[in-house]
């Protein structure tokens, strides 16, 4: 897990601020009237929470390979299963994702940013950045290439990071081959995770790694 007060998280504060609300093409789009997110009853220092998604991972004999999620933790890649997460805290989330596929979501709200701050993300493009970079931010060039938007067209999904729970819901939908930075707070609690695209086995996509803990689901455990 990279320190709470990471190099990079200041490079996409710089590059929020210079990007303001503009969007980079036709690709995104800006929601009307988006949900807010949770208002934190504390504030505490912001917290890190680095994701890794790659799709050539063994699955079984029969279905082969297939996309899974990662916790980067202590420069290392260990399962997304039992995310853990203080509560009340704002969680900075950054999201690289391997994955050059898209796949249909369930449902087209999961194109919407919802539950984050001011319900965007920072969307840049990959080329170029590795995952050792991800992991060691001083190694990561001064600026990123990349747009603050609300909106990816359900055509351009390759997965999602969603939390739901009762009236608790946040969505980030994540585009092939990109890296998604935004920021979240949660009350306490225990969540389930669940990508909403279906990237799966199976012909209707939702087998295989959809329905596999530390794939594409997980529970998000959030406690002081």
């Amino acid at each position: 897990m990279m320190g709470k007060t990471s190099s990079f998280f200041a490079i996409v504060v710089v590059v929020f601020a210079i990007a303001g609300l503009v969007t980079g093409s036709a690709l995104y789009g800006v929601s009307s009237s988006p949900p807010s997110s949770y208002k934190p009853s504390s504030q505490s220092q912001p917290y890190d929470l680095t994701l890794i998604i790659t799709d050539g991972n063994w699955f079984n004999g029969s279905t082969m390979y297939q996309p899974s999620f990662f916790v980067v933790q202590n420069g290392t890649l260990v399962s997304a299963a039992n995310i853990q997460l203080p509560a009340d805290t704002n969680i900075i989330l950054t999201v690289l994702n391997y994955d050059n596929g898209t796949d249909a979501l369930s449902q087209a709200m999961y194109s919407y940013v919802m539950g984050t701050a001011n319900n965007s993300i920072f969307v840049a493009n990959v080329s170029g950045i590795t995952a050792n970079q991800l992991q060691n931010p001083g190694l990561l060039p001064a600026q990123l290439d990349g747009s603050v938007v609300t909106l990816v067209q359900p055509s351009e999904v390759s997965h999602s990071f969603t939390v739901i729970s009762g009236n608790v819901f946040v969505n980030v939908p994540i585009m092939p081959h990109s890296l998604v930075s935004t920021s979240f707070t949660l009350p306490p609690g225990d969540y389930i995770w669940q990508c909403q695209c279906a990237c799966g086995s199976t012909p209707d996509g939702w087998g295989g790694s959809m329905g596999a803990a530390g794939w594409m689901s997980g529970v998000v455990h959030v406690g002081n």
